[in-house]
């Protein structure tokens, strides 16, 4: 299983007995994922595959009644939902609660969480048919062997591993370690030691990774991510889309311009016209209106306004002399540079002498 299957699962189904040993979360997490759509099929696979582990719920409120003894519940970020609700859910202590976001995130869930993003191994492991037989087996051995599993969690906090650690978090890093340590108990039967070792050396190694990267999110490093990708997994996609050097817009470039089809950019920015910026952003609107959106981009520097509506007029030049001013987007070009440092236009720029069209494959890591 991958590690946040096994954190998830470990967490949900050890939580009265991980809160007796002192390891128990003071609030729920919050998992993101790159839509809606992903949102969904996460949810229904991990419920499926876990046999009434996990269940959903669409909203949550102080009357809100849990009819059985589920693990964990989900409830998929909406732009509806109310902060007082949310942060309701989080403190839930009957199950393991998880807020599951596919979009951008709300201020008030950016600081001070426990934010983990879902990678591509996560997915595919969710929805693989070997992990309902893992989860099974697991369920098994925690269900028969609680005194093993009482032992394991009476020396988590005199590991070498909990020793060893001084980062941020601590009581999230204590109680992964012991999940992952209950998880590598449970390979002991069938498993060498060899591999034991091996597991939780990984484990604890994507632990910390995981915790550093909850960072980004307060820091907005997450966001110039998320956009930089649907930028350019959109260029990819749509070849029509034409970037053009704004002091040289001959006549197909503008009135693909005019039809919201069309990037430009100079030395600085790129400027987008608002409605192509909204169909390439639309992933992160699950969770947020566009203006949200937009005043996030500019709180990390992301893209430069000056207006209510976070909109700069540019002077365009045209190849025949002809100028004509219009309102942009600004963003930042330096936000938008490929994983290899590469600019937009050194992709995807039109090229009169390139007859071979557009090649290039951007890999985002895992996501």
């Amino acid at each position: 299983m991958s590690w946040a299957m096994i954190m998830i699962y470990g967490a949900s189904f050890l939580r009265f007995v991980l809160s007796d040993f002192g390891y128990a979360l003071d609030e729920g997490i919050v998992l993101v994922v790159d839509s809606e759509a992903q949102s969904r099929r996460f949810i229904k696979k991990y419920c499926e595959a876990t046999n009434g582990n996990g269940c959903q719920t669409l909203t949550w409120n102080s009357r809100s009644k849990v009819q059985n003894n589920y693990g964990v519940m989900f409830m998929q970020l909406k732009r509806t939902h109310k902060e007082d609700a949310v942060e309701e859910f989080l403190a839930q202590e009957t199950f393991l609660p998880v807020i599951i976001a596919g979009g951008v995130l709300p201020d008030y869930l950016r600081t001070d969480r426990y934010i983990l993003r879902l990678t591509k191994e996560d997915m595919e492991a969710v929805s693989g048919a070997e992990f309902a037989e893992e989860i099974k087996k697991f369920r098994n051995f925690l269900t028969l062997k609680v005194t093993d599993v009482c032992k394991v969690l009476e020396r988590v906090k005199r590991s070498l591993f909990a020793e060893d650690y001084n980062g941020d978090k601590l009581d999230f890093f204590t109680t992964c370690l012991a999940i992952g340590m209950v998880y590598a108990e449970y390979l002991r039967e069938t498993e060498p030691e060899r591999k034991i070792t091996d597991f939780l050396s990984d484990y604890v190694i994507e632990t910390r990774e995981r915790i550093r990267l909850m960072s980004e999110f307060a820091s907005g490093e997450e966001l110039v991510e998320r956009s930089s990708g649907l930028v350019w997994g959109y260029f990819e996609e749509n070849p029509e889309v034409v970037l053009a050097d704004r002091e040289a817009v001959d006549g197909t470039a503008y009135q693909d311009l005019k039809a919201d089809s069309a990037v430009l950019f100079d030395e600085a920015y790129y400027y987008f016209p608002v409605n192509l910026l909204t169909r390439i952003c639309e992933p992160l609107l699950q969770t947020c209106s566009m203006p949200q959106l937009k005043r996030q981009l500019r709180e990390e520097s992301i893209i430069h306004c000056n207006s209510a509506d976070y909109t700069v007029k540019k002077e365009v030049v045209l190849v025949y002399g002809v100028k004509e001013t219009q309102r942009f987007i600004w963003v930042y070009k330096d936000k938008l540079l490929s994983p290899d440092n590469l600019r937009l236009e050194d992709v995807f720029a039109n090229d009169e002498n390139d007859e071979g069209g557009r090649s290039y494959e951007v890999c985002w890591g895992n996501y």
